[in-house]
């Protein structure tokens, strides 16, 4: 399994790249040690890039998973970066059932998880003892704070359904523009022909390739 930048050490990081390629070619390890430094670099920069672009931005609606992108390097010519859908929605934003974004990403049929918003709800403590402007009708006094909280969280959704939401900075499309441009100046022209992105929804869609 493709291990995380942000989790592991740099030089754990360059092992485990130099052992994906070892494993795959069945080359000395001292042979990819100079590029595979340069190819661990490039592509540490970017993924510090965007995370870094992302903690700029101020009420962003998601969880640190949004965070979580890896490298695997398949062979000297190929390498993948994984990652979760949310990367790409809220850099490009979503077009809602009944406004129009302008986003190449839609809400259709199925509506966004339930579960980020009711994170959401929790780390903002929007339901507390000292805050309840969302139901300040006696009817909700018999309600748990949990019953509260997923309440608001699928009022929530069904707006942002409805809704979409604009990009939230283009953090995304704009650094792999620069991650291709890197590959082909430090490396080998054409390297970033072989970058394949791989950031699926829960339906199995590579939304990085939507564009």
């Amino acid at each position: 399994m493709a291990k995380s930048l942000k989790q592991a050490s740099k030089k754990a990081q360059f092992n485990n790249l130099i052992d994906n390629l070892v494993a795959t070619v069945g080359e000395d390890k001292g042979a990819f040690s100079f590029n595979m430094t340069i190819l661990e670099q490039i592509v540490a920069e970017f993924i510090e890039r965007v995370k870094t672009e992302i903690n700029s931005i101020n009420d962003f609606l998601v969880t640190g998973s949004i965070e979580e992108l890896s490298i695997k390097v398949n062979n000297m010519n190929e390498v993948e970066i994984l990652g979760l859908q949310h990367i790409i929605y809220q850099s490009r934003g979503v077009n809602g059932t009944e406004q129009n974004n302008g986003s190449v990403h839609s809400y259709k049929e199925f509506k966004p998880p339930v579960s980020v918003f009711i994170d959401w709800v929790k780390n903002r403590q929007l339901i507390t003892a000292n805050n309840s402007k969302f139901f300040k009708d006696p009817a909700f006094d018999d309600m748990t704070t949990d019953e509260k909280i997923t309440q608001l969280a699928y009022a929530i959704r069904a707006t942002i359904y409805k809704k979409g939401f604009q990009s939230r900075g283009n953090y995304w499309d704009s650094n792999v523009d620069w991650l291709k441009q890197e590959l082909n100046t430090r490396i080998r022209q054409g390297l970033a022909n072989d970058i394949r992105f791989r950031i699926f929804d829960k339906y199995g869609n590579n939304v990085h390739k939507k564009q």
